[in-house]
């Protein structure tokens, strides 16, 4: 079978990635900065400050799969974090092109995680396709230049996927994992309005997605959402439901956020529509539909 090579393997969508993978016969090798660290699959180091990558990762790569990117929730998006976001994503790209130019010879595809922050953060009944432009904002600029480093491989002649990924809901990491303390303490509310629009996709579906990338069934520019119209008054709602609570909290309002968080409390306070239709025309088929249906299966894993 072919060897996949990850990026961010370590992160919430590798860990799962990796291991479907591996299930299903592919060897899967790792970069990573601390190379020694990792156990159940073969890495080798990258350093992005440094330009530099074990040249064996890239010619015993058949695809590439880059996911790795800085959290974007983690912090303030003070000058520093700006940088990290930046260099994690966009630098990345450009180092594994450069390094694919010189010994990727084996290279058949470079498949790129991107994010739903393309379109733009803000809320609008407007539904997203993946011919909508990009937006102006920080997250839109750098999901424009990242796409755009992730292109260059169509110059060496190599397939390219991308998936405009939403949030991900899974047991082991993101926004559920962070939000159930405080749902079972029934602390957790509504931030802002919560009308704001809640693009979501299950963990197992947005592998299988990159599953059919891998295996040539899907080319060019997916946005990984599920076919649905929620809002994340309907997603805290469900996850309450789910564990059998009842919201007693108030609507955080947004000026506390902006006072805590800065910019960065745009990716909470605002949503919009993106639609899963290319997907779904490709022949994509979701396990995972109804947002209670994909809460109560993460939740029993928690």
């Amino acid at each position: 079978m072919k060897t996949i090579l990850l990026t961010g393997g370590r992160g919430l969508i590798g860990r799962h990635l990796a291991r479907v993978l591996q299930d299903k016969g592919y060897k899967v090798t790792l970069l990573s900065r601390t190379p020694e660290k990792t156990q159940e699959f073969k890495a080798y180091r990258w350093d992005i400050p440094r330009r530099f990558i074990d040249p064996d990762a890239i010619t015993t790569a058949n695809i590439i799969v880059h996911l790795a990117g800085e959290n974007i929730s983690s912090g303030r998006w003070t000058r520093h974090k700006r940088n990290q976001i930046l260099m994690s994503r966009v630098e990345g790209s450009r180092l594994l092109y450069e390094y694919a130019q010189n010994y990727g010879t084996n290279l058949e595809a470079f498949i790129s995680a991107s994010a739903i922050g393309y379109y733009g953060t803000f809320t609008s009944k407007l539904i997203l396709t993946e011919n909508s432009p990009p937006g102006t904002d920080f997250l839109a600029r750098i999901g424009a230049v990242w796409e755009e480093a992730a292109w260059n491989f169509h110059n060496l002649g190599k397939r390219v996927g991308i998936v405009r990924t939403g949030i991900v809901l899974a047991p082991d990491g993101g926004i559920v994992k962070r939000l159930y303390p405080l749902a079972k303490t029934r602390l957790l509310s509504p931030v802002g309005s919560g009308r704001q629009y809640f693009p979501w996709i299950h963990i197992y579906d947005l592998v299988q997605v990159y599953v059919w990338m891998i295996e040539g069934k899907l080319h060019g520019i997916y946005n990984g959402v599920a076919p649905a119209e929620d809002n994340f008054r309907d997603f805290v709602r469900a996850m309450m439901s789910t564990l059998d609570k009842k919201i007693i909290m108030p609507n955080v309002p947004g000026i506390v956020l902006k006072i805590l968080f800065g910019q960065m409390s745009s990716i909470m306070l605002y949503g919009c529509r993106v639609s899963a239709r290319k997907l779904m025309d490709a022949g994509f088929e979701f396990k995972f539909t109804n947002l209670e249906q994909a809460l109560k299966d993460i939740l029993t894993k928690i």
